[in-house]
């Protein structure tokens, strides 16, 4: 969920969408081709739009897609108050997203761009994991151009460590890994 900590911090607060499918949505095949499609039409639409889904099955069997949207209005998303909507986006009336999607429902809520975000959706990756309809699908559909997280390891992780230590990090964590000892991550602003 690295890289989707990376985009939060470069591209700011996504839409999160939810798609459905209109009738029987059990073939994977078929909606991993319809989910392709709607990133190759939102990109033609929005082109510095990125985008990030994964499948989960409904309690009858039917597949849909959770997502974050990024780079796209923020104004199409409903806003939402502790589950509330207290204002609606433009999507209810334009259906720009519904029109690129074409399967069925879609449904769009603005984020306030929370790290909180990757938890939520590694929380759906982890649930689709033991499903064996999704073993010929990838569970994390990411678009072309996501950003990576950028890591530094010896002897450049070392040379910048030396640069920043007069600096505070912004963030810091230590762990013991089984493999590689007492393992310490420290995050600078550049």
């Amino acid at each position: 969920m690295r890289r989707l900590l990376a985009a939060l911090e470069e591209f700011g607060r996504p839409l999160l969408l939810t798609l459905t499918f209109e009738g029987d949505a059990s073939d994977a095949s078929y909606a991993n081709d319809a989910l392709s499609d709607f990133q190759l039409r939102v990109r033609s639409e929005f082109p510095e739009a990125q985008s990030l889904f994964v499948p989960e099955l409904s309690p009858r069997g039917r597949i849909h897609f959770h997502g974050l949207l990024f780079n796209v209005p923020l104004h199409l998303g409903d806003t939402c108050k502790d589950r509330r909507i207290i204002s609606h986006g433009t999507e209810r009336t334009s259906r720009t997203l519904a029109t690129l999607w074409g399967e069925g429902f879609v449904g769009v809520v603005q984020t306030d761009g929370s790290p909180r975000l990757a938890g939520y959706i590694s929380k759906y990756i982890t649930k689709g994991a033991g499903e064996i309809m999704f073993n010929a699908m990838r569970l994390l559909r990411i678009s072309h151009g996501f950003p990576k997280e950028i890591v530094f390891r010896d002897e450049m992780a070392q040379f910048l460590a030396n640069h920043y230590s007069q600096r505070n990090p912004t963030r810091e964590w230590s762990r013991e890994n089984i493999f590689l000892g007492m393992i310490t991550r420290k995050i600078y602003e550049l």
